[in-house]
């Protein structure tokens, strides 16, 4: 047996007068989980300016993966461990909801992160 309360039950005929109006009915509790969800992948998914979402050491990492560079030749590189070029790197993928090496070259090269080089 479910016992609801007096607010719980104006919830639920609230929600169900917006749907049967053919409306969406959000409770507050999700709407601000949207919200902060939609905020946050503007500026998670580079739309700001591409290097907007990223910090200094991410960018960095990014360019020289795209020169080709291992995590290791660039652990060597940039004095870090090769655990915190491996850590900077699946932050910055996962703040782009990317996949692979490939996608970020592809992304940075997008972007302008990253010239093009014809030769």
């Amino acid at each position: 047996m479910v016992i609801l309360s007096v607010h719980t039950d104006r919830k639920i005929v609230r929600a169900i007068d917006e749907v049967r109006r053919g409306n969406f009915f959000l409770s507050p509790e999700v709407s601000g989980y949207l919200v902060e969800r939609i905020a946050g992948s503007h500026s998670e998914s580079g739309e700001e300016s591409g290097e907007g979402a990223l910090t200094p050491r991410q960018r960095e990492i990014l360019a020289l993966l795209c020169d080709g560079l291992s995590e290791k030749q660039i652990a060597y590189r940039l004095q870090l461990s090769c655990n915190g070029v491996h850590t900077h790197k699946h932050n910055l993928m996962k703040r782009l909801d990317i996949h692979s090496t490939a996608e970020l070259v592809k992304f940075a090269v997008r972007m302008g992160l990253v010239p093009l080089d014809p030769g």
